[in-house]
């Protein structure tokens, strides 16, 4: 229940409305609104235990039980699939495959880049 989430994890009920005020009533990554304000997880550091001190702050069931676990905590594999979803890699090589072998025979008449989004 409640009240033995917030004792595991060392908070007050007054610091997990603070929380959730802070966050808008939302899921601090999604965004989402739960059906009760009071059904949002208390996320917290994987690497120092419970407490108040490894709390990260409220999310919904799917991106505490879900999402993040996939991430292992790593902000790096979590930049790294930022960096996957913005600049695709089959992407950009197709554009480069594109432009090197133009099928009417014609020559590239500018450098090639390594990001043809740019």
């Amino acid at each position: 229940d409640q009240a033995q989430r917030l004792r595991r994890h060392g908070l007050t009920p007054a610091q997990y409305e603070a929380i959730l005020d802070a966050q808008g009533g939302l899921c601090a990554i999604c965004l989402a609104e739960p059906e009760d304000r009071r059904r949002l997880a208390i996320d917290h550091r994987h690497d120092s235990g419970f407490g108040v001190q490894s709390v990260r702050g409220l999310l919904c069931n799917r991106c505490n039980y879900q999402r993040l676990p996939l991430f292992n905590d790593s902000p790096d594999l979590l930049r790294s699939a930022i960096d996957y979803l913005e600049r695709p890699p089959a992407q950009m090589a197709i554009a480069r495959v594109a432009y090197l072998h133009d099928p009417r025979g014609r020559q590239p008449n500018q450098v090639v880049t390594d990001d043809p989004f740019a």
